[in-house]
């Protein structure tokens, strides 16, 4: 369970990495895996890193820090970071053992995962930077079975740098059954954000953030919610900012747009089929707000996402020597 954050002492001015020109497979595959036998941290420096990191814990004890948060960290435990999200993980004297995955997005769709990991996967991962807000930005959860997560993720790891034939299909099985084990166990116990442990929030915008991630089809009016909770329309739209840095209707269209994005890529549904499932009364409408956080309209980023990447030819310029560069050194 994780504990309620220490504050701490950080450094002003946190470093982006720039993971997605390092690593090849990146380009090639949408994934990077770095493993850490005995990583080794004693100070705090924040840094960020331009994908979307997940950070797994499989031996050792620290703190995962997020801005000016601390979190404990401990076996099992997996910490998921969004572009440009400022973290650090500090270990105590004996070390820990990780990995770190790295997903990028811009150019390669998630796996298509069946419901309700689908919606999970969405609510975890925001597939575009502007998709992200307060809520977002950071998640940790436990995992159950460390061991089956160690061999998935070693096996992924052997499959990118060994590029043997049928590696890529190897990959993105790996990669599918890593997420799915996430989904799993973010839900059995309990998937919060970060973000969200401020106890100074009420507990209706909580509730009513977890049913716009659930239910994001429905036609919602913020007259109906304010109604429903029994506030004014104001005080509903003031709370709701400050808990999600997000209006709520921003939020809810959000929500949306990034299950569009993975359904225009994992799926071969009409486009204004698509804008209708997810509660879009007017097509026109779905593909401004489309475009307004993609920077392409619905067809567009169907065909980007179908084109063939470097992993269908010979990317022989991915090789451990460039992949193995070990991030948590680079400050």
């Amino acid at each position: 369970m994780t504990k309620r954050p220490d504050k701490a002492r950080l450094s002003p001015s946190p470093k982006l990495i720039a993971v997605r020109h390092r690593f090849p497979s990146l380009k090639s595959l949408g994934v990077a895996v770095e493993y850490f036998p005995r990583f080794s941290n004693g100070e705090c420096r924040l840094h960020a890193v331009d994908v979307v990191l997940f950070s797994v814990a499989l031996r050792g004890t620290g703190k995962h820090y997020i801005d000016r948060d601390a979190f404990d960290m401990g076996p099992g435990c997996v910490g998921i970071t969004s572009y440009g999200q400022h973290h650090d993980i500090v270990t105590t004297r004996h070390g820990m053992e990780k990995f770190n995955v790295y997903l990028d997005l811009r150019s390669h769709p998630l796996p298509r995962l069946s419901s309700p990991l689908a919606d999970i996967l969405e609510t975890m991962i925001p597939l575009r930077q502007t998709l992200q807000h307060r809520l977002n930005r950071a998640f940790q959860f436990q995992v159950s079975d460390t061991e089956r997560l160690r061999h998935t993720l070693h096996r992924l790891d052997r499959e990118i740098h060994r590029r043997q034939p049928g590696y890529v299909e190897i990959v993105r099985g790996c990669l599918t059954s890593f997420l799915v084990d996430c989904c799993r166990d973010a839900q059995a116990s309990g998937l919060v954000p970060l973000e969200s442990q401020d106890a100074s929030f009420p507990t209706w915008v909580r509730e009513l953030r977890t049913r716009l991630d659930d239910q994001f089809h429905l036609r919602w009016t913020l007259e109906g919610i304010a109604k429903e909770y029994g506030i004014s329309v104001g005080h509903l739209c003031r709370t709701f900012q400050r808990y999600t840095g997000k209006p709520v209707m921003d939020y809810l269209i959000g929500r949306r747009i990034a299950s569009a994005m993975t359904k225009l890529g994992t799926t071969t549904s009409k486009v204004s089929h698509i804008a209708s499932a997810l509660g879009f009364q007017d097509s026109s409408y779905f593909h401004r707000q489309f475009k307004r956080r993609t920077g392409q309209t619905p067809a567009e980023y169907r065909r980007a996402q179908h084109k063939p990447t470097d992993s269908d030819v010979d990317y022989r310029s991915d090789r451990r020597g460039t992949d193995s560069v070990p991030l948590e050194t680079a400050h």
